[in-house]
């Protein structure tokens, strides 16, 4: 089925997206690590690894502890991972968020059991050449951006001590005017810049957005009949960066060339598995 412009049709849209927010926010993690610091992440697979894709700077807000906490279930609960079974994959280390970047890292579960949890439970998304295939034809006009990550303000952090928290609320921000979404690669990198219009209902903010996803959602259909559908959610962008202006916020985030370079060094590394 050939994809399709967005159209003025936005109730339907909307109606659409409900179900691709289920399945991107299903790929979502929320890590949790010393003094309520927050961050997210997505869950990808690289060959036969399983990983967590967030931004850069998280290592240094999360893992300055021995464990960090995802979620991986609805509701409260704790699911912690040793730092020292993250394999961690940074090509270039940036300890402080910087709005010119680069801010990338890819984590590397190490512990089977860890794995094999994470899978049963959570969706994991593949990381490869057809998914390539998929980013090079991404066209803001052929369907929506989602972008998905757990804010701060969403955490409730129930038994610190136990390391219980319920993080279940995600944000799922939909954008289907292309003109809030600019791209520019410079060197090696690639960025994506989306801007969210301020709301009343709408978050305060974004801290705890850092290494959230952003989806594009293609859409389908024809002429004849109109809006029909999307396709598999497409993983484009990571968050990094967030910035408050007067009517609105900026999310900066690394786009999939960016991701492909770390995969690149995954691919050179070694590690125990």
């Amino acid at each position: 089925m050939p994809q399709t412009e967005i159209t003025e049709d936005y109730e339907k849209i909307d109606a659409l997206m409900e179900e691709a927010f289920a399945e991107v926010g299903n790929f979502s993690v929320p890590i949790i690590g010393a003094n309520r610091k927050v961050a997210s992440g997505t869950l990808v697979r690289v060959g036969e690894r399983v990983c967590i894709l967030t931004a850069g700077h998280v290592r240094r807000v999360i893992r300055s502890g021995e464990k960090v906490h995802i979620s991986i279930y609805r509701g409260q609960h704790s699911f912690p991972i040793d730092t020292s079974m993250l394999y961690e994959i940074c090509p270039a280390p940036n300890d402080a968020e910087r709005e010119e970047g680069p801010d990338l890292a890819l984590w590397v579960v190490l512990e089977p059991e860890k794995r094999e949890t994470i899978a049963s439970i959570k969706s994991v998304y593949s990381l490869n050449p057809a998914t390539a295939d998929a980013v090079s034809q991404w066209n803001a006009k052929l369907g929506p951006l989602v972008l998905c990550g757990h804010p701060k303000e969403g955490v409730a952090f129930v038994d610190e001590a136990a390391g219980q928290f319920d993080a279940s609320a995600a944000i799922r921000q939909l954008f289907t005017n292309p003109e809030f979404v600019t791209y520019e690669k410079r060197g090696e990198y690639d960025y994506i810049r989306v801007f969210i219009e301020k709301t009343p209902n709408g978050p305060k903010d974004y801290e705890g957005c850092s290494g959230g996803g952003l989806w594009w959602v293609p859409l389908v259909g024809s002429p004849e009949k109109g809006l029909e559908g999307y396709t598999r959610p497409v993983l484009v962008g990571v968050v990094y960066y967030q910035q408050e202006m007067e009517d609105r916020f900026e999310i900066i985030c690394h786009g999939y060339d960016s991701i492909h370079r770390v995969m690149e060094q995954l691919g050179r590394g070694s590690m125990e598995t």
